[in-house]
């Protein structure tokens, strides 16, 4: 039997390039038969399959059945699908369409993005106010109608491949009417309620026994309430509120997963398995690079202030910070603290620059940009709340040293992390000093091992109470 993957996309999801839930999504469609149990609104979802490579696994959304949606193959309407007064003319833009008739805006015909490859939406106006947004499904029919009234969404109907109404939401309330599968007619409180009350029918129906579920709002509303034997429940890597992890352990059929010790996970698991690189050879400089992930400005600030310190105590130190906004906001940040020093000290000439070039700023790093730092660093440093996996399992892969601002998959005990009670420089600095005995590079060593592709393979399995062929055939 198939196991059953509830996501957590959110409504009309874009797929991105680097995200947790599509690696450990791939990783398990090499081990296992997928099938995807979807509960948000998806009007481009074979798109968003297919450029996640999921385009030929099957799949039950809680809106295809709502729609009535059979349709399964990926055929986007053309605007000549499409009918337009017959004094229409069409003006091509950078990211739209204009329409006009009678020399009046009649309409602007949207493009998905990035690709702009198909219609996204057609907003239709009167006296230049937005009055309808039909949104196109990219099997090829209208998915969804807005009303909108002075500038302002009052209604909302959702349509079925042919075209008629199956639910309409009234925005102002929230109240939904609804044209159900089996023919009834019912009111529901909430869009939420409806597409709850049709996952819940299906999961119960399916008797479901294997389960993957990726936290959201919707999805943990469903698993509650769902009568399914095993669920393996995905959490966010930041800390669960206290009355959702009480709730998750109480929940005798729930095995809860995460990448970070965030004070619920049963079982620490990442999609990233460790290559075995070379050891990292640090040459006349002592290098650490730190990722700035999603560290908020004043945070990177004090990085950078408390990195300075450690830099002008060690002629021979030299720090690498990668992030997307590094190279312009902390580089005129360092050339303050630089010339305040200069001046304080009168340096010469030049023994500034000496100072800054000390200090790399990078922008976001590919896996390849980033293993070519990582080999001759000395420790890897990445104190954001939801720490790089990937870039972990890459300074894993070269048995570095490695700090984090809390326990997850990669950071084992022979690691060290920071509490409350020491500054990031007290802990790299013991880290550093850890780091040059043999003892705890061997333990670096060995416990990457601990990672390979096989170990993950078997670690998710066991998670996932999956049964492999060869125990099967035993």
């Amino acid at each position: 039997m198939a196991l059953t993957v509830m996501p957590s996309w959110g409504d009309n999801y874009q797929v991105k390039k680097s995200d947790n839930e599509q690696a450990i999504v791939s990783l398990l469609q090499e081990q296992e038969d997928l099938f995807l149990l979807i509960t948000s609104y998806q009007p481009k979802l074979k798109s968003s399959l297919n450029q996640q490579k999921l385009g030929g696994t099957p799949y039950w959304t809680a809106f295809d059945a709502l729609q009535r949606v059979t349709l399964k193959d990926k055929k986007p309407l053309q605007v000549d699908h499409l009918t337009w007064p017959s004094n229409a003319h069409f003006i091509r833009l950078f990211d739209r369409i204009v329409v006009l008739a009678d020399n009046r805006l009649y309409a602007n015909i949207f493009f998905t993005y990035p690709m702009g490859d198909q219609i996204d939406r057609v907003d239709l106006m009167e006296n230049n106010e937005l009055k309808q947004q039909l949104t196109i499904d990219d099997r090829g029919f209208v998915s969804r109608v807005a009303q909108f009234e002075n500038g302002q969404p009052k209604e909302i109907s959702y349509l079925s491949q042919g075209g008629f109404v199956v639910a309409k939401e009234h925005f102002n309330t929230g109240v939904v009417e609804a044209l159900l599968p089996d023919g009834q007619e019912k009111t529901y409180s909430s869009m939420n309620a409806l597409i709850d009350e049709l996952t819940l029918a299906y999961l119960n129906a399916k008797q479901n026994n294997e389960l993957l579920v990726f936290d959201s709002d919707q999805n943990w509303r469903v698993i509650k309430q769902a009568s399914v034997e095993n669920v393996a429940y995905w959490l966010p890597e930041s800390n669960v509120p206290v009355q959702k992890a009480e709730q998750l352990k109480a929940m005798k059929n729930v095995t809860t997963l995460s990448s970070e010790d965030n004070g619920a996970a049963d079982i620490l698991l990442s999609p990233y398995a460790v290559e075995k690189k070379p050891v990292a050879q640090p040459k006349d400089q002592e290098l650490i690079y730190i990722n700035l992930g999603d560290l908020a400005l004043p945070k990177q600030q004090d990085l950078l202030r408390q990195a300075f310190h450690m830099a002008t105590m060690a002629d021979d130190r030299t720090f690498i910070f990668e992030g997307m906004d590094a190279s312009l906001e902390l580089a005129g940040m360092l050339n303050k603290m630089v010339q305040e020093r200069s001046e304080a000290f009168g340096w010469e000439e030049g023994q500034d620059a000496v100072l800054k070039a000390r200090f790399v700023f990078l922008q976001a790093q590919s896996k390849k940009g980033r293993n070519n730092y990582l080999a001759t660093c000395s420790a890897y440093c990445d104190l954001s709340e939801s720490p790089s996996l990937q870039a972990l399992a890459q300074a894993t892969s070269f048995a570095l040293p490695t700090l984090t601002k809390g326990q997850n998959f990669y950071q084992q005990q022979v690691y060290l992390k920071q509490d409350d009670t020491m500054s990031f420089e007290e802990t790299l600095l013991s880290l550093l000093k850890k780091a040059k005995d043999e003892g705890f590079k061997e333990e670096l060593i060995a416990k990457r091992d601990q990672f390979t592709p096989e170990k993950l393979e078997a670690a998710w399995n066991n998670a996932l109470k999956i049964k492999t062929t060869e125990a099967v055939n035993r």
